[in-house]
């Protein structure tokens, strides 16, 4: 999951997020963070993604059948001075996406320092 804002200050955050026992919490946690360190050393597999720029795509599509899309694009176009155009080149864009570019993405923003971990535990009876 993701949420972007450029207002008052421009950001991006991704979220992972799981629900499991609390036995099993450090086990995920950590093949969450060997899957994050697998990204930044080399990059996303070519089949995976594939699989998340097609998944994107149909995504897409689906949403420009919506009104709710168009409203939010119009909106956002007012509000942040956005050019609506860019709607027409998203799949371009998209497929634009290489391993090398995800892996540098990754490297920049997933880093030790780039994160909070929190668990939620059942009270204590």
């Amino acid at each position: 999951m993701n949420r972007t804002e450029k207002y008052p200050n421009p950001k991006y955050q991704v979220f992972v997020a799981f629900g499991c026992s609390p036995k099993n919490v450090k086990k995920l946690a950590k093949t969450v963070f060997n899957e994050v360190g697998k990204i930044n050393k080399n990059g996303p597999t070519l089949d995976d993604l594939n699989k998340v720029k097609e998944t994107m795509i149909r995504e897409r599509e689906t949403m420009l059948k919506k009104n709710k899309f168009w409203l939010s694009a119009i909106e956002n176009s007012y509000y942040y001075n956005d050019d609506l155009k860019v709607i027409n080149s998203y799949v371009e864009d998209i497929n634009s996406i290489t391993i090398d570019d995800v892996k540098a993405v990754a490297n920049k923003y997933f880093t030790k320092e780039h994160y909070v971990k929190v668990v939620l535990m059942p009270e204590k009876k």
